[in-house]
């Protein structure tokens, strides 16, 4: 069986957050990432998007926005 390799990363050295909301996780274990690797983080509501501005250089309306669900969705 592999195992990937585990890193303990805080979200200030993988990120670097630039204000509160910008707070996913404050620690969380993740395997080695690669470029283009997508991290998922499930149920964050409505608001992940429209939270978003232009603040410090970063385009909030320049992104690809991709939707995902399984079969299961709306069957618990």
């Amino acid at each position: 069986m592999l195992h990937a390799k585990i890193l303990k990363l805080t979200l200030q050295q993988f990120l670097d957050p630039l204000d509160a909301i910008d707070t996913v996780l404050k620690e969380y274990m993740l395997p080695e990432l690669e470029v283009n690797d997508w991290l998922v983080f499930p149920n964050m509501g409505a608001y992940t998007t429209s939270s978003g501005t232009n603040f410090n250089g970063f385009c909030s309306t320049a992104k690809d926005i991709y939707l995902a669900c399984s079969s299961s969705v709306g069957q618990e």
